[in-house]
């Protein structure tokens, strides 16, 4: 079919980041730590994928992937802020109890020493671009400013009034929240003096702070239920919005231009930023009561935050001396907090014409709107809808492309012999569908992610693999070598793509086949492991398998029982499901939208190897690919090595990989889109 040009010309520049952002924020996982006690402050580092989190008498650490603790810090006493400084490798904790800032190992999460400062030390920052430690001192009214590579104190800046939180442009100025004032002190950290004092109009309690080095702007959470956003170096008030009952933490994530800030009424507002000077209430998000403060993984996206169950209407933060209401609090509890869809993370679309673009050949009104030419597709016939949202958005900004679609069950026949341009796949590709692409063109295709496969959805949507068992099964979780051992059998090797491969060869030694090899005792020790499971021939999840676990071996366990698509009235998936539950002893491979429907069953946590995390198998972990066996959809391209990609294709590869592009995938609700780093991945196959 032939998709003419439409004379309809729609701005699209933002609707990816606003559909992205706009009720898209959720709390994605609760973990439970036990405990109740008093907490604080949270502080993420993205690079080793570490969560610390303040709970009075220790520093709780998380897998900021998984949420599993993998670390504890004891023995402090009124734990509160948490800095990560990157090179040194070392962190401090502002111990308010002792009146120090507690030196320790990120790696080992060993104390290594202490450090005198001020009164009651509450926020602690690191401000890279002067190597400072800065630290509050809440009842001394003062900061402690710390050389963090000798822990030496360099100086103590008197402040007029009860700070709160702080930020620092990496120059030599920062700026304190004066909590009892309604106002902030700006600092000199070269000279150790307040420069001056500056008030914000109706601001009663300024509490949490962040800044936008970019624009210079501060951002300032106040007990009046107002975030006032200002002019970082002249204080002028630029806009004030609505946030909720005792605000504590403010992040600015740069990347997204969003503002969030979190309070103890249990809200998140989410702030979006269209300017310097322009912001947007896009939405309030409900958290937990308590939950106050925040962290934020910077690769991710992600935000996290701390509390307790059980926080009763009219306790806004935590039991006294901090609160004013007296409860029993709950079990400890961190919550993360993410966009569903964190589509908003990935660039704009933007054409900019390549070198062999002739300006004037292909313009309007003296405006180069794209290069001209036929782009010819065939795909299956399950995404159809969503490459005519692709395709109809893209005519919008390029008027001389035209489009050729042919829609079939398994299209990749047109790309080997020539007569299309881009094949769409709902899997990945079969290897003979690639070896005969070899053998007539004597190169293998190019293969590009456009975005994961669902998760629970219907028919056609390529979900990932659930491996589960039965709920009585005391198994919590398996590695994917262990998977291999339970599924697979004795190899001689596997395939990479179209090539064979004696890395993936194994013995009979590694093969699991009772439970009793898992570990399990008693009446489990000595039962074989009964399997279940849909056919290994041309089935996407049997190929996921072979692919990921066996390594791209095709042996498989002969107990498996095989449930046959098409083969008895009763659905394949729900027969596996059945067994299962059936019998404890057995375990099987499905997709979720069966599994979850069953609570006989139970779905098991993944892990890459036996040191974890082990990652249970949900639509966020399957969209961030944490997860072991989410699965992909593919598109492939004829493109000779050495040789680049035609202009028209790169440019309309380029818009399925944009902001744009990937929100089409969301609209479309087939697919998962991709995240930011994947995208960025695919985007560089095509240079």
């Amino acid at each position: 079919m032939r998709r003419l040009l439409t004379l309809v010309v729609l701005a699209l520049a933002a609707t990816g980041a606003f559909a992205a952002a706009k009720g898209g924020y959720r709390v994605t996982a609760k973990h439970t730590l036990g405990g109740d006690a008093g907490w604080d402050y949270l502080a993420v580092d993205s690079a080793a994928r570490r969560v610390y989190v303040s709970h009075l008498h220790s520093v709780e650490v998380l897998d900021a992937d998984s949420g599993e603790r993998v670390g504890h810090i004891g023995g402090l006493d009124g734990a509160r802020g948490i800095a990560i400084v990157p090179g040194t490798g070392e962190g401090f904790i502002a111990n308010g109890g002792t009146n120090t800032v507690v030196v320790f190992d990120p790696r080992t999460f060993e104390k290594r020493g202490e450090i005198r400062v001020g009164a009651k030390p509450d926020a602690v920052i690191h401000d890279p671009g002067t190597g400072l430690l800065l630290v509050n001192n809440g009842d001394a009214h003062s900061m402690s400013v710390i050389d963090a590579r000798n822990h030496a104190v360099v100086g103590t800046i008197e402040l007029p009034g009860d700070p709160e939180f702080l930020a620092a442009d990496g120059k030599g100025t920062a700026w304190v929240n004066l909590f009892d004032r309604g106002s902030y002190a700006t600092l000199d950290l070269k000279a150790l003096r307040v420069v001056k004092t500056t008030p914000i109009p109706g601001c009663k309690g300024a509490g949490s702070m962040a800044f936008d080095r970019a624009d210079r702007r501060l951002f300032v959470g106040c007990h009046s239920r107002l975030m006032f956003v200002l002019d970082a170096d002249t204080g002028r008030v630029i806009q004030s919005i609505p946030i909720g009952d005792h605000p504590d933490a403010i992040v600015y994530d740069a990347a997204r231009n969003l503002v969030f800030a979190s309070a103890g009424d249990g809200t998140l507002a989410v702030v979006r930023q269209d300017g310097p000077d322009a912001y947007q209430l896009l939405e309030t998000v409900k958290t937990m009561r308590g939950a106050k403060t925040l962290g934020y993984d910077a690769r991710t996206g992600k935000l996290f935050s701390a509390t307790v169950e059980g926080v009763p209407d009219n306790a806004t933060t935590q039991p006294a001396p901090l609160g004013k209401v007296a409860y029993v609090p709950g079990p400890f509890v961190v919550l993360e907090i993410a966009p569903r869809f964190d589509v908003a993370a990935l660039p704009k679309y933007e054409w900019v014409p390549g070198p062999g673009y002739e300006r004037g050949k292909h313009c309007h009104n003296d405006k180069c709107e794209g290069e001209w030419g036929v782009i010819r597709i065939h795909a299956t016939e399950l995404t159809q809808h969503l490459i005519h949202l692709w395709e109809d958005h893209f005519l919008k900004l390029h008027h001389n492309i035209r489009f050729q679609d042919y829609f079939v069950p398994s299209g990749f026949s047109g790309l080997t012999v020539g007569t299309a341009d881009i094949n769409v796949m709902g899997h990945a590709g079969w290897r003979s569908d690639l070896k005969a692409f070899e053998g007539v063109h004597g190169y293998p295709p190019l293969e590009i992610l456009f975005a994961t496969g669902g998760f629970d959805k219907g028919v056609g949507n390529t979900p990932g693999v659930v491996i589960f068992a039965n709920r009585e099964n005391p198994v919590a979780g398996l590695t994917l070598d262990q998977v291999d051992g339970i599924f697979g059998a004795q190899r001689s090797g596997g395939w990479k793509g179209t090539t064979w491969s004696t890395e993936a060869a194994r013995g009979p030694e590694k093969d699991i086949r009772t439970w009793g090899q898992l570990g399990l005792t008693g009446e489990w020790a000595g039962r074989p492991i009964e399997l279940f499971g849909i056919d290994a021939t041309l089935s996407n999840w049997s190929d996921l398998i072979q692919r990921v676990v066996f390594h791209g071996g095709d042996k498989w366990n002969p107990r498996l029982h095989e449930m046959v698509r098409g083969g008895s009235k009763a659905p394949a998936d729900q027969q596996i499901v059945d067994a299962v539950a059936a019998d404890k002893y057995a375990i099987g491979f499905n997709l979720m939208r069966v599994v979850e429907k069953e609570p006989r069953v139970k779905a098991l946590p993944i892990a890459l190897t036996a040191g974890g995390p082990y990652i249970a198998p949900t639509e966020d972990t399957m969209y961030r690919r944490t997860y072991p066996l989410a699965n992909s959809v593919y598109i492939y391209l004829d493109r000779a090595p050495g040789k680049p990609v035609s202009p028209r294709i790169r440019e309309f590869m380029a818009y399925i990989l944009s902001r744009e592009g990937q929100q089409d995938v969301v609209d479309d609700g087939m697919y998962l889109p991709l995240t930011a780093e994947f995208a960025r991945e695919q985007r560089e196959k095509l240079k």
